[in-house]
């Protein structure tokens, strides 16, 4: 019977999908951002004010991708949880992300690899630990595996960087990251979905 299938993964794909097509996508489509801009040296208070005015358009924007990242992050643990809490997994409100996460792949089936899927997942998940608490061991795991998260800015730039709070501040979560998170999400759901017609495939 329908009403005996587990609707959970659609409904969290679904959320997502939303999330992704109706309010990430387009609203960071919707903020500008600049290259090159120069920090110092302006000919003229027009051009400072200008010049000025590009910097904050990339630190808004900067910003709403921190707190995207943050809110794909919170959703998707969340869903997770209650997906296994579901499936009576024993435990399941006190695993770690890592073990949860595990225990989930177990309900998939195994034709496919998801091994970049569930590493992207983990990833995702320690952002936005740092994007929570700042300083921290997510942090420093984040340091070891995704160095490119810090790509632009050089620790000969930031002498102060030796604080590991000031890592977590210029951490520098991209657009093209937010897809992949996006993707790994509804990926991952897609796997666990046990009805037809359901997205398996990179959708963003």
């Amino acid at each position: 019977m329908f009403a005996d299938r587990d609707l959970s993964p659609r409904i969290s794909q679904n959320i997502t999908d939303a999330l992704m097509s109706r309010v990430i996508l387009p609203g960071l489509a919707a903020l500008p951002t600049h290259e090159n801009i120069p920090k110092q040296g302006a000919a003229s208070q027009e051009q400072f004010l200008e010049w000025s005015a590009m910097h904050f358009d990339n630190a808004t924007a900067g910003e709403a991708r921190r707190a995207f990242a943050l809110t794909l992050a919170a959703t998707f643990e969340r869903h997770l949880r209650r997906w296994m809490f579901r499936h009576k997994t024993p435990k399941a409100g006190k695993m770690t992300f890592d073990a949860l996460l595990a225990a989930g792949l177990e309900r998939i089936p195994k034709e496919t690899d998801y091994s970049f899927i569930a590493a992207t997942l983990s990833e995702l998940v320690l952002v936005g630990n740092v994007l929570r608490h700042g300083n921290g061991r997510s942090v420093t795991a984040l340091r070891h595996q995704s160095p490119d998260l810090w790509h632009d800015t050089p620790e000969e730039d930031h002498p102060w960087l030796e604080d590991t709070y000031l890592h977590a501040e210029l951490m520098r979560v991209d657009e093209e990251r937010i897809r992949r998170y996006g993707n790994a999400i509804v990926q991952f759901w897609g796997a666990a979905d046990e009805l037809t017609g359901t997205i398996n495939a990179p959708r963003y």
